[in-house]
């Protein structure tokens, strides 16, 4: 009956979000104070979103100053949007695929993600030169440059175009890691990670339903160390220390003591327990 509530509780925040964004929108007559505004409202909402999917976070490294970087991380499951964004205030940039998934494209939508086409040559550079503006504009932008999501088995190569961004607005670029743990107190493991992880041609509904199966799912965050962009002004040396960052990362299994969900200010969410 629990899981029901939770359930519940998960399709009434979606829809207050869109309400109170919705609005957001409508009265809104500059995009950068929107875009500010959204990522501060995103972040409010997924608080209680990890409370309704019993997610249960345990931070690593030093979580400094986001604003104005890029920010790059591995990328498994819509889930991962829900926890970084409950971190930290933040606009995402997504693919064209994920804007045109039901529920979840709306959703991107109203919280002002960037969408990239990175396979047409002219969109990308529109794009890149809009997440310039971002960070010039000292806005905290994620991205997650493996352009997929994946099953976990590795972080996969990250394409270079975003990273653009980053040189273009002389910006810092912090490597994050994700890592799912447990599903229950049970590794998450080749039996069980699809029922987090999504990717390929999984559909969002059946596979967002299935999850609430779960009462408790556990993840490592992992705040890497700042790349300065005063350290490197090369692409290619940019993308390949962040994407070894990122690798090394998820490659090192080292337990964990659990700590509060994330920063002192949401200290107070908890997961619900069935």
């Amino acid at each position: 009956m629990l899981r029901i509530f939770r359930l519940i509780f998960a399709v009434c925040i979606v829809l207050n979000f869109m309400l109170v964004t919705s609005v957001i929108h409508l009265f809104s007559t500059d995009v950068w104070r929107e875009r500010k505004l959204l990522s501060k409202v995103l972040k409010a909402y997924n608080k209680w979103m990890l409370v309704a999917l019993g997610i249960k976070i345990n931070i690593k490294g030093q979580v400094n100053n986001v604003q104005g970087k890029l920010i790059v991380c591995n990328h498994m499951s819509y889930l991962d949007v829900f926890m970084l964004a409950a971190l930290y205030p933040t606009s995402y940039v997504t693919s064209v695929e994920m804007r045109d998934t039901p529920v979840l494209g709306w959703l991107c939508r109203l919280g002002s993600c960037v969408f990239v086409e990175r396979r047409n040559k002219v969109n990308i550079q529109n794009e890149i030169k809009e997440i310039t503006q971002a960070l010039q504009k000292n806005l905290t932008v994620t991205i997650f440059p493996e352009a997929t999501s994946t099953n976990g088995d590795e972080v996969i190569r990250f394409r270079k175009p975003l990273f653009n961004a980053a040189l273009f607005a002389k910006a810092d670029v912090l490597p994050i890691c994700i890592n799912y743990r447990r599903l229950d107190g049970k590794e998450v493991n080749k039996e069980n990670r699809d029922d987090v992880c999504w990717y390929g041609d999984m559909s969002f509904g059946p596979h967002f339903l299935k999850y609430f199966r779960y009462s408790r799912f556990e993840v490592d965050i992992e705040f890497l160390p700042v790349i300065p962009f005063s350290e490197t002004r090369d692409l290619d040396t940019l993308v390949n220390m962040s994407h070894t960052a990122v690798k090394s990362a998820y490659d090192r299994f080292t337990p964990v003591v659990e700590t509060p969900i994330g920063l002192s200010e949401i200290e107070s969410v908890e997961p619900l327990n069935v």
